[in-house]
């Protein structure tokens, strides 16, 4: 029997090992991605290289074009939903803003002439629009204008841009649960256009990885020949061959399903006429990969952008409509699709979205049931780690698991 002390020397190493992947994110993350990326390439890759008569550089062209125009409409799908983001809630401060100056002034009856309204607006609009960029560069809590700086009411001062983002910030902390989220959603909207560069820097290192993976394939599965025993070779062989084929069936699966809900959640509210449409679909296929969480998440997001800017009712059959949706993909079309070739259970994936989540945030919660899958099949194929293979799938005995991932089954736990 293990003792004590081994439980918790196992807990302070995974905590250490936790630690030391978030410590190097730069370095971990990009070659993980790069790693799943190839494993769902490979076929494409494969299948070239055999229709150009064994030319294995056609097959590398094949798959890194895939990637490439794969990544580019990313790209491009994420960097106009920032600058939907972006120009749409400003535009609905501003717009408040003009509304509540030109009841103060008087301004805003028959009277009142229509290029004074239109210089009005623009002036609000550059105000809110610098409000938000402010608010980004400015990362310190308390951070805002210059005291000195404030327009002086005694001088009808309301009128510059600084009075106006300082009206514009009243109103949206003034304006109930509607204003609260307009307000973070600008600023929320500001971070993302700033770290696009960031995001499409790291997806350029990624392609050039899966590159590099998919052209020394080969190579590494001779060298991994030569390490082993003869007698070992084709147990390891057959398990790297199980986990690219569960890996690549999940991905595939979830990005097929990813697309198939992204499509429902649109067309719904869009026949609601919520704006946004490719805002909500980008999320909905992104936050797909995150089992359980992400549907959550992709679903309450849109349910309170429509409270926030439509009526409550409104709101409420645009969730409806949602639950129903994700009632049909997530316990109907999902386990028919997907079957039962995860075998993890629901308890680890939930503790995996938990830690991975911590060590590399929301790319981590992304890549926490890939990863899992792939440590519980080596697991079962090394006998002394066949209990962890065990506590992390679904099944109740060894059978199970041989059944399940293919483990040889004359290798048992050790007592």
């Amino acid at each position: 029997m293990a003792h004590p002390a081994l439980g918790m020397l196992g807990v302070v190493t995974l905590v250490l090992v936790g630690w030391a992947l978030h410590a190097m994110q730069p370095v971990f993350l990009p070659i993980v991605f790069a790693v799943f990326v190839a494993l769902l390439l490979a076929p494409v890759d494969g299948w070239a290289a055999r229709a150009a008569g064994g030319r294995r550089w056609v097959g590398h062209i094949a798959a890194m074009t895939l990637l490439a125009l794969t990544l580019a409409v990313f790209i491009g799908m994420l960097w106009v939903s920032a600058q939907q983001f972006l120009t749409r809630f400003p535009a609905e401060q501003a717009s408040a803003a003009v509304e509540q100056i030109s009841d103060a002034t008087g301004t805003g009856d028959a009277s009142g002439t229509e290029g004074d309204t239109n210089e009005a607006a623009g002036d609000a609009a550059a105000g809110a629009t610098g409000a938000a960029v402010e608010s980004a560069i400015q990362a310190t809590p308390g951070a805002g204008l210059n005291p000195a700086d404030a327009p002086d009411p005694a001088q009808g001062g309301g009128g510059s841009a600084t009075g106006l983002i300082e009206q514009i910030r009243g109103l949206a902390g003034g304006g109930g649960l509607g204003g609260t989220l307009m307000e973070r959603a600008s600023g929320i909207a500001t971070a993302v256009v700033s770290t696009i560069s960031g995001i499409a820097l790291a997806l350029v290192l990624i392609f050039f990885l899966t590159l590099l993976m998919l052209s020394e394939a080969p190579r590494w599965h001779d060298k991994l020949c030569a390490m082993l025993r003869p007698d070992r070779r084709e147990e390891v062989e057959s398990a790297v061959a199980l986990i690219a084929s569960k890996t690549r069936r999940y991905l595939a699966v979830r990005f097929v399903l990813g697309v198939l809900t992204a499509l429902l959640y649109v067309g719904w509210l869009w026949i609601f006429g919520i704006d946004l449409l490719l805002v909500w679909a980008l999320l909905t296929f992104v936050f797909n990969f995150v089992p359980s969480i992400g549907s959550l998440i992709s679903g309450v997001l849109p349910v309170l952008y429509a409270f926030a800017t439509r009526d409550p009712w409104t709101a409420v059959l645009i969730g409806a409509g949602i639950l129903m949706i994700e009632q049909v993909m997530g316990n109907y079309i999902d386990p028919r699709v997907q079957g039962r070739h995860l075998s993890i259970s629901a308890l680890v994936i939930l503790s995996s979205l938990l830690f991975w989540g911590w060590v590399w945030g929301v790319a981590g919660a992304i890549l926490a049931v890939p990863i899992t899958m792939v440590v519980m099949v080596a697991c079962a194929h090394v006998p002394a780690l066949r209990w962890v293979a065990l506590a992390l799938s679904d099944e109740t005995d060894y059978d199970g698991i041989d059944a399940q991932l293919g483990a040889p089954g004359e290798a048992r736990a050790p007592d």
